[in-house]
């Protein structure tokens, strides 16, 4: 409905104007708040051990067993077949982790079965993993702290404007009597 649409978009907008205009002035983070952010939360910013692999799926077992010994008689790189995907390991299926374990760039595992197909992995690289980069979390410890801010700025003018108001309620609406 683009009316509807219209209507959201304009709310939005609206909001983001007074977070702009009232809200965000003489709110900053300072670099020493953001250091003392990041080294209480370093581990949060690390990157955890990667995993890139090529998924080969197929409807059973012998079907993904063709296609790999297909591609090897051929000469192909086992590295190119399949959908890619770049995972952390520590998010993978445990019966895959398993499978992986061991294997070297290049190389595939059995099929295992997913769902109503089988797959087998072929391990492109491993990526170890590592320390947080101060300099790339810098961003996003900025970004989360300035939420933060504003969240509580918000907090307090609401707070402020709601001891301000005067509330009226219309006779109407009261239950007669």
């Amino acid at each position: 409905d683009l009316a509807r649409w219209r209507e959201m978009l304009a709310d939005r907008l609206a909001l983001e104007k007074f977070r702009q205009v009232v809200l965000r002035p003489g709110l900053r983070v300072g670099d020493t708040e953001a250091a003392a952010y990041y080294k209480e939360h370093q581990a949060a910013f690390a990157r955890p051990a990667m995993v890139k692999l090529r998924v080969v799926s197929g409807r059973d077992v012998e079907a993904v067993k063709a296609i790999l010994a297909g591609a090897r008689k051929s000469g192909e790189d086992l590295t190119r077949l399949g959908v890619e995907a770049v995972l952390p390991e520590s998010g993978l299926p445990p019966a895959w982790r398993e499978a992986l374990r061991g294997r070297k760039p290049g190389e595939a595992t059995v099929p295992l079965p997913l769902g109503r197909d089988h797959v087998a992995l072929v391990l492109v690289e491993r990526a170890p993993a590592a320390p947080p980069d101060p300099a790339k979390a810098y961003a996003r410890v900025e970004a989360l702290l300035t939420e933060d801010k504003l969240a509580r700025a918000f907090d307090a003018w609401l707070a402020l404007a709601l001891a301000k108001a005067s509330v009226r309620i219309n006779p109407r609406l009261l239950p007669e009597g």
